[in-house]
Order: structure tokens, then C-alpha cells, then sequence
């Protein structure tokens, strides 16, 4: 079985839920580690993210309970940077070397709304906004962006893994010129998949999407074939916002990693990445 999640939500940023609530249950579910990974503050205001000035409460709690759980359970203070160009300065300014175990990297904007802010496009309102405004309904010139972003995310050589990676792909369902089998998007995909085999950085399997209309992991299972053939490391996690999201998914990834000829996956032993055999008869 899959006994980690290294990518959860609580209170401390858009999550429902409190991380002791989070360990007590993983212990109930018998996992090896747990990692929180609250998004990370940014120099502007997005409204899900973790305010700076709690940042150290954040830290001190997790420290509380790594030592609280020692021996039951390992606990790992992760941080999700939520990555932006320009944000890069302050990411080196207060977190890269800052006292956590893991970043995560991930991109939840791209470019800049006409007032010069960084575009957010986590909601579908917003991706919309951008995208027929503007891009002018050019889907392609914002999955480039999208892949582009992702490969400067992981050139600078600061993340551990990357977050959902494709994950934008929920807000196109009904776009025009949106085809993942589309020649297109697929040299991004390549191109992007290139540069994180080269700079050795791991992938998760985001099992988020299973819980949306998408119905798929990220990325999808076409992808993860292509990132054993480069020889790309992954983790398997939830992106959970609440208790219940803590082990949701796991069988069906056990699924999409046999498809993919995945027999291990990594995670998190005594503060070192380190791969573990799976159970591929549990897949469903």
C-alpha cells in the first residue's frame, strides 16, 4: 500500500482541517510519514495562501509534533511554493533556506493581468478571464506559457517535486483547440518532462483531479508512461484540503502506476528520499 501524503492543506491556508488532526489520522491509517505543505506566502495577495507572519507558527507546530510522534510516525514540515517569476527573490528571502524538509513546486499563475499583476488561474473564472481576454481564446499560447513556467520552476534547482504539473488541463474540458493528443501540446509536455528528468527533480502523482469533473490524476496516465521511459522518481499524493482527502484515491493510483511499469515509488525516510516496492497486486 501507499503509506505517505506529502501534499495536504490545513488551516494554516486554505485546508479545513488542523495538522494534528491530520497526524492523528494518518497514524489511524497505519502510514509510515506525513507531510504538510501549506501554500506559500507570496508578495502579493492571492487569499488562499499562508500569511508570512504565521509562517513560523506554522513551523514551530509541525516541530512540536515531529517530536510528539517519534517512533509512531514520521512528520515533515513541506512547504508548496507557488511559483511565479516574480516571486523568485522572496521565495530566496524567506524559504530556501528556511527550516523545512521538502518543497514542492508548482504554478498557479502565469504572466500578468493588465494591471501588471501576476495572472492567478486557479478558479475557472479567473482562467477564463485570462484566457479570452488577454490571450484573445489562444489556448495554446497559455499551455506554452504554463509548460515554460514550469521548466524556469525547475531549473533553479530548488524543489524537491513538482506539483500537479498539469493540472490546468481541468479548465479546458470544453475549450476550443484543447486536445492532450494534439501534436502541440504534446512536444510542451515532452519538452517539459526533458528538463525534470535532466535536473534529476521528482514528479507526483496528484490524485486532486480523481475528486473534480476531470476525473484524472495528474498528470495523466500518458504522461506517467513517458516519465518511467525517462526514468523520473514519483511520489504519490492527495493535494488534500481536508481529513477525508488523506488516503482518497490511493488504490487507483496503485493502478496507474502498474500501467505506467512504475514498481516503486519514493518517499520521505529518516529526512532522506528513498524508494519503497509497492504492492501492484492492491491496483484497482
Amino acid at each position: 500500500m501507499i503509506l505517505s501524503n506529502y501534499h495536504l492543506h490545513s488551516v494554516y491556508c486554505d485546508g479545513d482541517d488542523h495538522i494534528r488532526d491530520y497526524v492523528e489520522k494518518a497514524v489511524q491509517l497505519g502510514f509510515h510519514s506525513i507531510g504538510l505543505s501549506s501554500h506559500s506566502p507570496t508578495p502579493v495577495t492571492k487569499g488562499y495562501g499562508l500569511p508570512i507572519e504565521n509562517f513560523s507558527a506554522y513551523l514551530d507546530e509541525l516541530a512540536v509534533l515531529k517530536q510528539e510522534f517519534e517512533g509512531t510516525i514520521e512528520v515533515y514540515a513541506g512547504l508548496e511554493l507557488d511559483y511565479h517569476p516574480d516571486f523568485v527573490s522572496f521565495f530566496e528571502e524567506h524559504f530556501f533556506s528556511a527550516q523545512l524538509d521538502y518543497l514542492i513546486g508548482s504554478v498557479h499563475s502565469i504572466g500578468h493581468r493588465p494591471d501588471g499583476t501576476p495572472w492567478f488561474f486557479e478558479r475557472k473564472s479567473k482562467f477564463d478571464e485570462g484566457l479570452y481576454g488577454w490571450y484573445q481564446g489562444d489556448i495554446q499560447a497559455v499551455m506554452r506559457d504554463h509548460y515554460q513556467s514550469v521548466r524556469n520552476m525547475v531549473s533553479l534547482g530548488k524543489i524537491d517535486f513538482i506539483g500537479h504539473m498539469d493540472r490546468i488541463k481541468r479548465h479546458c474540458i470544453n475549450v476550443d483547440g484543447f486536445d492532450e493528443s494534439a501534436s502541440w501540446y504534446q512536444e510542451e509536455v515532452e519538452q517539459t518532462l526533458e528538463c525534470i528528468a535532466k535536473h534529476g527533480v521528482m514528479l507526483e502523482i496528484n490524485l486532486g483531479g480523481l475528486r473534480h469533473p476531470i476525473q484524472t490524476p495528474y498528470p495523466s496516465p500518458w504522461v506517467l508512461k513517458r516519465c518511467h521511459e525517462l526514468d523520473i522518481g514519483l511520489t504519490v499524493n492527495t493535494d488534500g484540503h481536508q481529513l477525508s482527502h488523506l488516503d482518497l484515491g490511493f488504490p487507483q493510483a496503485l493502478g496507474f502506476l502498474k500501467d505506467a511499469g512504475y514498481t516503486e515509488i519514493f518517499r520521505l525516510q529518516q529526512g532522506q528520499w528513498m524508494p519503497v516496492t509497492l504492492e501492484l497486486s492492491k491496483a484497482i
